[in-house]
């Protein structure tokens, strides 16, 4: 019997692509074509290339942490309020947290459409 080998996934997607496909609405803009190879809501967490996920929560607003996730890497932003001076693109939601479930299944292309 042979043995499964175990491949590391690697993900990369553009920002232009992700946005293209998700019906999460957003502030009117040209999305750049941003290659993004992760995502994380954690600013201690954030990775060279992630889309850093600012959400407001109950005691901590991670908007309060994006400079911290572009200085760790992320290399474009997406939160809920109205943020200028940036030096990564800042993609405008209403609401991160509903936002996040659609980008994640559009950045690991659509797994739950291969169940059926």
């Amino acid at each position: 019997m042979v043995a499964p080998t175990h491949q590391k996934m690697t993900l990369n997607s553009s920002l232009r692509r992700i946005f293209a496909e998700i019906p999460a609405p957003f502030q009117k803009m040209d999305v750049p074509d941003v290659q993004i190879t992760g995502i994380s809501i954690d600013s201690r967490a954030v990775k060279r290339g992630d889309l850093f996920v600012a959400m407001r929560g109950g005691t901590v607003d991670g908007h309060q942490y994006i400079q911290i996730a572009i200085e760790s890497g992320a290399v474009a932003v997406v939160g809920e309020r109205d943020l200028d001076g940036l030096n990564v693109p800042y993609i405008r939601l209403e609401n991160s947290r509903h936002a996040l479930t659609w980008i994640a299944a559009a950045f690991r292309d659509w797994p739950a459409r291969k169940l059926t």
